[in-house]
This record gives C-alpha cells, structure tokens and sequence, in this order.
C-alpha cells in the first residue's frame, strides 16, 4: 500500500447530469472526506456524508468515488456549479504494536500513509490553517480565507473575532475599523463625491489632490467702522484715532455719551449660509473715562422688490468694560440675533447698531468710538452654486 500522489483536493464542474466523480487520491476512512458544494452565487455548503453522497474506495491506492444522492432529494450538481473534493485525514495515531507482538506490514504501512497524507495538508485550507496566528490567540480560530467569490472586487478585513472576511467597502460594515463620519467619504467613488461629502470647494491639481478647502459650519465677516454708516437721524459722528508713537490710523465711529445713537450697514450672505440666526463681536475704545457700554444689534433681511422701510427684528444687547484709553476692546458675542423677514439667497441684510445710554450698564463717560464689528454665521453648502 502507497500513497501514490501529492493530490489530496480535486474539484468538479457540474453538468446538471453527472452523479459519480473520482477522488484521485487514497483516503483512510469516508469520515476523512469532506465534501463543498459551491452553487452559481457563489454560496458554499459543506456536504454531510450519507445525506447528500456517499464514498466508496476508502483505502484503495489509486482513490474511490463519491456518488452524489438523487433521491428522495436530487443533489446532482447544475451547470454553473461547483463540487471539490477534499481530503482531511484526522491527526490521531491508533497503531498499537504490544511488546513482543507481531509487526504486521499492512498496520504498519497504514501508520506511515496517515502520516504521508497529514503532512501533504499542513498549512493548507481545511487541513490546516492559511495564515499563521499568535499562539496566544483563540484556538477557535481557523484563519481560512474567504472563497474566490466572495472576496473579488473586496477588501481584506477582519471580523470581530479576529478572523479574516472579505468586505465591499466601508459602509454599513461595522467590521471596518474606521468612524461613522469617514464610512461616508470611504464609500464616495470619485473626487467629485468625495468633496461633496466633505463640504470641500475648490478645483483639483493633476493628481486629483484637493486645492481648496471651504468646510461647512460657522463663518465670520469682518466689517470695519469705514463701512459702517451713520443714521441721517440721530446717527453717531465719524472720526479717526491716530496713535501717538506710531500714527497707526484707524476710522471710528463714536457714539455719544448723552443721548442714543444709531448706525447701520449691509450684508450680502453667501448662498451657502443657512439663513438662520447670526451673532455679533463689537471691537471698540474709548480716549478716556472708565465704567461699561451697552450696545444693541438688531437685523432684517430685503428681497427683490422689498421696500426698504421694514422693521428690524428683535433687538440683542452686549456689554463691555473699558479697561485702558485708546487700547482695543473686543467684546463677547451677543445672543443669537432673529433677522426679519424671510431671509434667503440673493437678499441683502440690513443691522442697526445703537449705544444704549439708557441702560443702567452704560456707566462710560465718554464717546464709545466702534473700530469695526465681526458678524458670525453658519453654512450648510459647500460653494455658492
């Protein structure tokens, strides 16, 4: 008895027609033969002996043969259809030689073929493992790969387990170790996409890098005192700080310290902002005194064909304190300030500033003289389109 040939995994196209296939290769018992049926999806079963087949040749040199079951329930493999046939002989030693025994030859050369056929199956697929694992990980673990269908076009990954799975991407696979938010741009499948996903604006080099980056959230617009104008009625005077040592200039307008005052200016949104509430910083000084300010913001939104002589909405204060003469206060932002009207793309917005003499907070007693004010917003588009 031999063991003639390498082989011990041989696989089958089926016909729709064939019952009977060759093993090719010696095996010890029928419980050493495991059987896969792959169907025309690609879904593996593993076959149970004496329910869909049966063996016959167990220990013949040149192999025996499976015949598959046809009744009462027909398994013959259709065309499309794969069937391998695999040889897994069980590693255990049952060749027992009492002292002063006999030494018969056919036990003996059994012991030496279990041996031949263990050693051809180490370190393949079902006869022992594909990839080699720690010796202190799970014992449970197989490390077989995933078959030719399920892993083509995929990625390696890892399951929970440790286990090696094929996966078709980032998204709604929880076995991919990366966050919720990067599934969404792992999954875009072009650079276009993959900037949408990331609110980016801005074109593209050769290599598809990304030259521009406009991410989504809140924003801010600088308006300086020039661009800042005084109300015809009842509107602060202009004026220009100028320091001592280095001439740096700056436009102010300063509000009085006697009576309320007012100005006004615009704003033209970019189409990706929200067109929901906005807050507001002062920066100002004063040229001398002590005690705080109080300042009013209040705005409104105008459409095409708008009047202009619509009503500000609901008025949000701030206060500061003056710390030093002619040194630049940045005040906190106000609360979220409610714009009038029904703002949206191509509007204009319209804010009114006051000092707010009347308030028990404004204790300064000099002209409050504003530098320039930041408006902050918030968008949810990634460009203007």
């Amino acid at each position: 008895m031999t063991v003639e040939t390498t082989t011990f995994i041989i696989q089958y196209n089926g016909d729709g027609a064939t019952v009977t296939f060759a093993t090719g290769f010696k095996f010890l018992a029928n419980s050493d033969i495991t059987v896969t049926h792959r169907d025309s999806s690609g879904v593996e079963t593993t076959w149970t002996l004496d329910t869909q087949f049966t063996m016959a040749g167990a220990g013949d040199d040149a192999g025996g043969t499976l015949t598959v079951n046809t009744s009462p329930t027909d398994y013959t493999p259709a065309s499309g259809e794969t069937l391998t046939i695999q040889r897994v002989t069980a590693k255990t030693q049952a060749t027992d030689y009492p002292a002063g025994g006999s030494f018969p030859s056919s036990a003996h050369e059994d012991a030496l073929d279990r041996l031949t056929m263990i050693a051809q199956e180490t370190a393949v697929s079902g006869g022992g493992t594909v990839l080699e694992y720690p010796i202190t990980d799970a014992a449970t673990l197989t490390g077989v790969l995933p078959n030719s269908s399920d892993r083509a076009s995929k990625f390696a990954a890892w399951d929970a387990a440790g286990e090696p799975i094929a996966s078709t991407g980032p998204t709604g696979d929880s076995s991919i170790p990366v966050s919720t938010f990067m599934e969404t741009v792992l999954d875009d499948t072009t650079a276009a996409a993959a900037r949408s996903t990331l609110a980016a604006l801005g074109s593209t080099s050769a290599g598809g890098s990304l030259t521009g980056i406009h991410v989504q959230g809140k924003q801010t617009i600088w308006v300086p005192a020039r661009a800042i104008e005084p109300r015809v009625t009842t509107g602060p005077s202009r004026g220009v700080l100028e320091s001592s040592t280095n001439k740096v200039t700056t436009p102010t307008l300063d509000f009085d310290t006697g009576s309320q005052e007012f100005a006004q200016f615009s704003v033209a949104f970019p189409k990706g902002w929200n067109a929901g509430t906005v807050t507001a910083q002062l920066h100002w000084t004063a040229a001398s005194s002590s005690g705080g300010v109080v300042f009013g913001f209040a705005a409104m939104s105008l459409a095409d064909s708008d009047v202009l002589d619509t009503a500000f909405g609901t008025r949000k204060t701030i206060s500061d304190t003056l710390l030093t003469a002619l040194d630049v206060h940045v005040s906190s932002a106000t609360g979220a300030i409610t714009i009038a009207g029904s703002p949206g793309d191509n509007e204009e917005v319209h804010f009114q500033i006051d000092r707010d003499v009347g308030n028990g907070g404004d204790t300064l007693g000099a002209d409050a003289s504003i530098l320039g004010v930041r408006i902050f917003y918030t968008t949810d588009a990634k460009d203007d389109t």
